[in-house]
């Protein structure tokens, strides 16, 4: 028990501290013991995403919005079901990213699009 509350603390001072999504997800991992189970979902869910910190001092969204989305595909790929509510945070993320992009002057973008390599978004524009 005391080795679980350990990691699960772990977890949120990595999620904090935005360290690298890959390190997140190896602690994950060893949450769930070795798949990103429902237990730990909720976890990620209620005390890294939404914990009142977060609510406070928003981190990144293109951090959450990667994290989120490297969440989602394990557990898919483990064909372990995904909380309703991780699909509805990552697409928050995702419209605010997008509208973000527009924000910032990028209104000649042709298309958005998602890649299968370890570039996340590309984006085409005219130039």
């Amino acid at each position: 028990m005391e080795n679980k509350k350990s990691r699960q603390l772990h977890m949120m001072a990595a999620f904090l501290a935005m360290e690298p999504i890959n390190v997140l997800m190896s602690i994950a991992r060893e949450l769930g013991r070795g798949s990103i189970t429902e237990e730990v979902q909720i976890f990620i869910h209620e005390q890294c995403i939404n914990n009142r910190i977060c609510r406070n001092y928003p981190p990144n969204q293109l951090y959450v919005k990667n994290f989120l989305k490297k969440i989602i595909a394990e557990a898919e790929s483990q064909f372990i079901e995904v909380l309703d509510i991780l699909y509805e945070q990552y697409a928050q993320y995702l419209t605010y990213c997008k509208v973000h992009l527009c924000k910032l002057g990028l209104n000649s973008i042709l298309w958005i699009y998602s890649v299968p390599s370890s570039v996340d978004w590309m984006i085409c524009c005219k130039w």
